[in-house]
């Protein structure tokens, strides 16, 4: 399927089970490969860096994870080239969504919209 798309937009449980070891990581890591390899454009909200550093910190402060191995992950996110993409109120759109959808945070729904707004796979 992602092959028949021109962009996917990632969000950051899909780039944390790529680049940790987790339940998901092979489904992870083929889909970014694959997307890789098929050309297609990765899309990523402006809150991704920041979650992905989040949830680096998070393991590393529970000791899960070395220095050494937040620097690797660091390096491995910054290679796979999913640039955060700025798309003017998309934070007030997302809230709009929450809540018209009745759901619990805004976070998810940021990349909801920008899917929806890039015509992109989520």
């Amino acid at each position: 399927m992602v092959g028949s798309v021109g962009a996917v937009v990632v969000d950051a449980s899909l780039v944390v089970a790529r680049l940790l070891p987790e339940k998901h990581s092979a489904k992870a890591g083929a889909l970014l490969a694959r997307s890789v390899a098929d050309n297609v454009r990765l899309i990523g909200s402006p809150l991704l860096p920041i979650e992905v550093a989040n949830a680096l910190f998070q393991r590393l402060r529970r000791g899960d994870l070395a220095e050494a191995d937040v620097a690797a992950a660091f390096s491995e996110f910054d290679a796979f080239g999913i640039l955060p993409e700025p798309v003017a109120d998309l934070h007030a759109h997302a809230f709009a969504f929450s809540r018209q959808h009745r759901l619990p945070n805004v976070y998810d729904c940021v990349y909801v919209v920008l899917a929806q707004r890039e015509g992109a796979e989520l």
